[in-house]
């Protein structure tokens, strides 16, 4: 269990930086960023003193530690081998922290809840009472090659100072040993047959959509996931993935599925800040709005030339009851305004234009639309949504592994050559966990179906797509019928990925 507060908040920025990244991959990162050395308002201690404090300054090779004692507080500097952590930290804990303040949703993990307050965090040094030979050194490692880049106030606050020490080398052969076990499992992959062959995921089938890179497709297929699931809150019908993109490059960006979208998510949004308050709401998207910044730093960096555009704003065509796109450039400016985060230069993209979008144009749409999703999922009512499919999502596999050991344990008598009697059971208990795995298939929790050979398979609007290397490949009815005959894997992982692909296959709509 993590305890530390610093290590809490370190846990969450990193989240929220890298929220798309894999949860086990994740926590690695965090672990191996955390043992190169201490955190800023960490709680350590001091091995030759003895004494206890709070990281106060990192810099120079050296630490500053607040000291607490009864005749005040004072400052003592020391060196990174002098000092050790409370408690200690790994990779599995950290997964469990993680685990515990985010949820699963169509758009990938999302915090439950503002996670920052909930961290009891007193800036006040205290006196800790753990013995001396139960705290915790941090391991040393000169390499920060590992690090994934932080913004520079983050790094302000969290990057370890590290130096040489005896473990060094322990952690280097640790590393050798585990790169050895990689290059071997590399090496037994490498004989399986080639998926991308037995799926035809050449070039030509390829998802491509006119305008778009391929960041930008894969901003579009998450959203997309996102409004096919949740079709009744945006009250928006059916749309494929190429449709879902020309509605994006259109120029005037007035589609009925475009207009209905922004005009729920301004509606639902407006209605959460009505109801919890604007300080609350600016708290909870806080993060969100950071990182649709960070995505947009193109247009921060030419935000003069950006506002007048590559083509010119024009009038809507057609009567329309409501016109959103004032309505949202006022929620933008508003939000802008009352966080100190300005992304209200991203709002001209949405006007229409007279010429085809640029490259920029259509990214900077996905991004807007991609921030108000997020910010929805910070909301009540979507909590409340999509914790209610959570708990039907656990009760449909508890009903399915249930008919799953019923049909195991009658073996032979579950078969036509059973006997009589036992035949209806057998074809009800078939048809209903058929009906059962359909049901699970079209939950809005099951779009990630899972990973073979490096490959992700996804769960799109009752369609499968491959996902490798950043590309994305619609499959076919018969591509999916030709892995499961011809794939084997001795994983249980892939095992269940090939399982889950079989019972589905049936319901899937073949791509055209």
């Amino acid at each position: 269990m993590i305890e530390s507060s610093a290590i809490k908040k370190f846990i969450i920025n990193y989240f929220i930086e890298h929220s798309q990244e894999d949860i086990d991959k994740m926590a690695g990162s965090i672990h191996s960023y955390i043992l190169k050395g201490f955190l800023m308002n960490e709680l350590v201690c001091n091995m030759k003193s003895g004494k206890y404090g709070r990281i106060s300054k990192v810099g120079g090779g050296r630490y500053t530690m607040m000291i607490q004692s009864d005749n005040g507080e004072h400052e003592e500097s020391c060196y990174f081998s002098d000092l050790a952590r409370k408690d200690d930290v790994s990779a599995s804990g950290i997964k469990g922290y993680l685990l515990g303040i985010t949820m699963e949703t169509p758009f990938g993990r999302v915090l439950k809840e503002n996670a920052f307050r909930s961290i009891k965090d007193s800036t006040e040094v205290v006196r800790c009472k753990v013995p001396q030979n139960q705290c915790h050194g941090a391991m040393r490692s000169s390499s920060k090659d590992s690090l994934r880049p932080l913004d520079r106030e983050k790094r302000q606050e969290m990057v370890p100072c590290s130096e040489g020490g005896e473990n060094q080398n322990k952690l280097s052969k640790m590393w050798d040993g585990g790169s050895k076990a990689m290059e071997a499992r590399n090496n037994r992959v490498s004989e399986r047959p080639d998926i991308g062959l037995i799926l035809n995921m050449g070039d030509g089938q390829m998802l491509r959509i006119p305008g778009f890179g391929s960041s930008e497709v894969e901003l579009m297929i998450k959203i997309f996931g996102v409004l096919m699931n949740f079709r009744s809150f945006f009250g928006i019908e059916r749309i494929g993935v190429k449709g879902l993109g020309d509605a994006i490059i259109d120029p005037l960006y007035e589609s009925d599925i475009i207009s209905r979208t922004h005009e729920n998510l301004i509606e639902m949004l407006n209605a959460e800040i009505n109801s919890i308050g604007m300080d609350v709401f600016i708290e909870n998207s806080r993060p969100c709005m950071m990182l649709a910044s960070e995505s947009l730093r193109f247009l921060r960096e030419k935000k003069q030339d950006t506002h007048e555009g590559t083509g010119n704003p024009s009038k809507p065509r057609g009567p329309r009851k409501k016109n959103w796109k004032p309505e949202l450039e006022k929620f933008v400016e508003k939000i802008s305004d009352q966080a100190g985060i300005d992304i209200s230069y991203i709002i001209p993209c949405v006007f229409a234009k007279d010429c085809p979008l640029s490259q920029e144009e259509i990214r900077s749409r996905l991004v807007l639309l991609e921030l108000l999703l997020n910010m929805f999922f910070t909301t009540e009512l979507f909590r409340e949504a999509i914790s209610e499919k959570m708990k039907e999502s656990k009760e449909l596999e508890r009903k399915k592994r249930v008919l799953q050991i019923g049909l195991k344990r009658s073996g032979p008598q579950s078969s036509d050559a059973g006997a009589p009697s036992d035949i209806p059971k057998a074809s009800e208990a078939r048809k209903e966990l058929a009906d059962t795995m359909e049901k699970i298939f079209r939950l809005p929790t099951s779009i990630e179906i899972g990973e073979i050979a490096g490959i992700r398979f996804l769960n799109l609007d009752k369609r499968i797509y491959a996902v490798k290397e950043g590309d994305y490949y619609p499959l076919s009815r018969d591509a999916l019928f030709s892995l499961c005959k011809k794939y084997h894997s001795k994983s249980k992982s892939e095992k269940n990925v090939l399982a889950s692909i079989e019972h589905h296959v049936e319901i899937l709509e073949s791509y055209p």
